[in-house]
């Protein structure tokens, strides 16, 4: 994960035949997931802006909003708050140590999965959080199994870099293929990501229109910070 072996890929990129800029790009892609395996804790804020649409215009703009807050081994919190504009609902899911638990406005129902049942509040929620209560929640439980667009990213490639908010990102491409067992790909839509080259934490997520239909993609931002010291406050919540 040292950020000089980053460099080294990025160095590369060109002059390299295209199955080595390949394997870079699929290298650089296990160093992020393991930066996101190791952190003991994690905080994000961020927002997705959803675009519909047909032909080329966009008909439908969407802003909604969310946050995360990690402490492992098994404290979770991740808060989901629609564009007023289109309803204003909100989905909780959190976890104190033991059980995890969702909360939907629109059902005002709430839900407690055991030990054993986490991943089904993921399941659940992401239809009504636009599919952001499995990015980057996907690769923090990877290793328990969660299961998100992210995970079905294929043909990697290094796409140089771009500075935001005053920090080098390296953007890496692909296609995210979601499949039902091993072949049939039941969608497929080409997604960049935007990677901090220091933290190597995602800064920005596009998951752009599929081929042969109109506008239907989103821009998920993120405001990461590795290792922050959260308090149990933090995991706490009573659905109104």
């Amino acid at each position: 994960m040292r950020i000089s072996v980053v460099l080294a890929a990025l160095a590369v990129l060109l002059a390299a035949p295209a199955g080595r800029a390949e394997t870079e790009a699929d290298q650089l892609w296990q160093r992020v997931a393991a930066a996101y395996d190791a952190l003991g804790t994690y905080s994000d804020s961020g927002e997705i802006v959803t675009e519909y649409g047909s032909g080329t215009a966009v008909q439908t703009r969407e802003r909604h909003r969310f946050k995360t807050a990690l402490k492992r081994p098994r404290q979770f919190y991740f808060e989901f708050d629609e564009d007023p504009a289109a309803g204003a609902d909100r989905f909780v899911i959190w976890c104190e140590g033991a059980e995890f638990n969702t909360w939907w406005l629109t059902t005002k129902v709430h839900e407690v999965y055991p030990k054993g049942r986490g991943i089904d509040a993921f399941a659940v929620a992401s239809l009504p959080t636009k599919g952001t209560a499995v990015l980057v929640p996907g690769l923090l439980f990877g290793s328990a199994g969660l299961q998100g667009p992210l995970h079905s990213l294929e043909d990697l490639r290094l796409d140089g870099t771009e500075r935001i908010g005053g920090r080098d990102h390296v953007k890496l491409s692909g296609i995210v293929r979601e499949k039902y067992g091993t072949s049939y790909v039941s969608s497929e839509y080409p997604a960049t990501l935007w990677i901090d080259r220091d933290s190597l934490l995602i800064r920005r997520i596009l998951q752009d229109t599929p081929p042969g239909g109109g506008i239907n993609r989103s821009t998920t931002t993120f405001d990461p910070v590795a290792d922050p010291v959260v308090d149990d406050a933090a995991f706490r919540f009573s659905p109104p």
